[in-house]
């Protein structure tokens, strides 16, 4: 999806470890949305950025998902996660049935989580996910890197996992599909 909007993603993480206490699958199925949606509202040749950090001294870990896309209208942020509202994304697609933020907010509050939101018009949205950090076991990361001299890489991190796509094109289901 991503490669036909010829919009760059990038993946950037602050620290080295961080370990959420979370259901993994959920996490997936928020990522998913979000990058999705920052894809489909970026603009031809934009650029969409995933940020993990840790808010130190809070036991947190903050996933940022932004983009350089049409931005929201402020007048529109107060109903973005309410179920069937849609936003028509300044003369961009705007095919789905409006449940991905909904959905998103259910599983954060799940996960004992947040999620807010900043957007302008014509300059972007950032979406930031808030989620409690599990303070590892200095010894158990030690270990951990002592056994493996280097991080070990899957060609396709998604690959057998299940998402729940509401209201998307053949396309987008067919590129997911391939992950």
């Amino acid at each position: 999806f991503a490669v036909k909007r010829k919009v760059t993603v990038r993946f950037i993480s602050i620290q080295d470890s961080l370990v959420a206490i979370v259901d993994a699958t959920h996490v997936k199925q928020i990522m998913f949305n979000l990058i999705h949606n920052a894809i489909k509202y970026s603009k031809e040749g934009g650029e969409v950025t995933i940020m993990v950090k840790s808010e130190f001294p809070l036991p947190s870990v903050h996933i940022e998902v932004s983009d350089l896309g049409v931005g929201i209208p402020e007048d529109r942020l107060q109903r973005i996660y309410d179920p069937y509202a849609r936003f028509d994304g300044g003369g961009m697609d705007s095919e789905g049935l409006g449940l991905g933020l909904a959905l998103c907010k259910e599983l954060v509050a799940i996960e004992c989580g947040q999620i807010s939101v900043r957007s302008k018009v014509g300059v972007g949205t950032t979406f930031t996910v808030t989620l409690p950090l599990l303070e590892p076991d200095s010894a158990a990361i030690e270990h951990q890197h002592s056994e493996a001299s280097e991080p070990q890489v899957e060609a396709k991190p998604l690959s057998c996992q299940r998402f729940r796509l509401v209201g998307e094109d053949a396309g987008a289901r067919e590129a997911v599909a391939t992950l």
